[in-house]
């Protein structure tokens, strides 16, 4: 009897440790990365990019910006871009003004073109709007359809965004009315037909290209411009970036790899801040287009040299991610009851 009773307890203290490990396990917290200020990543080319580059330095040979609008002109102190491509929109002989609508205050606020008698010209677009909302108005007391109400009002809405984008680019040649248009986000077929009205103009004019990929919507379109622009400029850093921004496979990694060797780094003579876009943009292809998760995570952390937060909030989302793209799902047992 005594033995039995020491066999027993010997069970059940064998059984409570086993319970506690199992639940030690579940309860013990995912590994977390501490994220380095400073980590000793080098992103460097293939052997097949170095011998096509054979570059001499991280800067391009020539400064990318130079000569990047029509007149060489660059803008004035005051002007103010949120991002390098609207340095491509820039239109030396205009006006501009401070955008100071977004919010929170001046997290996209940039400088936008004032048209020229944009008083006048704006007086006439409210006095077609006024018009066309009073017409709509009429018109909608005998539709009892909602569907047919919003289509109308839609279409109210086109009309008078094809009406703003011709009175206010009115008198502007081509390329600034397509340049006008996409700085003020005017959603409108005219910015697309005035930059390939300006390319058919001056087809072998880089910064017209520039405009012309600029504006279009189309993935495929836009690679095609992207890739016409590298034959004219094959180590221009931006264009490199936004060519390894859209090409959603592996071969993005090559492409942002050169463009990372060849962006400048922030100065009085290079206002655009492309390293930390682009840095973004690889750990990005590592992750989705090769599932090169160590590789992804390293980037990551390197990101950390030009945006600490942004490093640290990416690597959680993407232990966050793995965690649950691992997750076993086991089969539910039937229930008869």
């Amino acid at each position: 009897m005594k033995l039995r009773i020491q066999t027993l307890t010997t069970l059940l203290m064998v059984a409570v440790i086993l319970f506690a490990g199992c639940d030690g396990d579940k309860q013990k917290p995912p590994e977390q990365v501490e994220v380095p200020t400073d980590t000793p990543l080098e992103i460097t080319l293939s052997e097949k990019a170095q011998l096509e580059t054979v570059p001499t330095t991280l800067y391009p040979p020539e400064n990318p910006y130079k000569n990047l609008t029509a007149t060489g002109k660059t803008p004035p102190p005051d002007f103010y871009t949120d991002y390098a491509g609207d340095l491509i929109l820039w239109i030396p002989e205009f006006e501009y003004k401070l955008e100071d609508e977004a919010w929170p205050p001046g997290a996209n606020n940039k400088s936008l073109p004032i048209a020229p008698n944009h008083a006048e010209k704006w007086g006439q677009y409210e006095q077609r709007e006024r018009e066309d909302f009073y017409k709509l108005r009429q018109r909608k007391e005998d539709v009892t359809s909602e569907k047919r109400r919003w289509d109308m009002s839609r279409e109210v809405d086109a009309k008078l965004a094809d009406f703003r984008a011709e009175i206010m680019t009115e008198g502007m040649n081509p390329l600034n009315a397509a340049k006008y248009l996409a700085a003020h986000n005017i959603n409108t077929e005219h910015k697309k037909q005035y930059a390939q009205q300006a390319l058919d103009e001056n087809p072998d004019d880089y910064h017209t290209l520039l405009v012309w990929t600029y504006v279009q919507q189309d993935f495929d379109t836009q690679r095609e411009g992207w890739r016409r622009l590298l034959k004219m400029r094959p180590n221009d850093a931006y264009v490199l970036s936004r060519l390894g921004d859209i090409t959603f496979s592996a071969e993005a990694i090559p492409i942002l790899k050169k463009a990372y060797q060849y962006a400048p780094d922030v100065s009085k003579d290079h206002p655009a801040f492309l390293k930390k876009g682009i840095v973004f943009e690889l750990a990005q292809a590592y992750f989705y287009w090769t599932r090169e998760d160590t590789k992804a995570l390293e980037t990551l952390k390197y990101l950390s040299k030009y945006d600490p937060d942004l490093s640290s909030s990416r690597i959680k989302d993407m232990q966050k991610y793995n965690k649950i793209d691992k997750i076993v799902r086991q089969p539910r047992e039937k229930n008869d009851e």
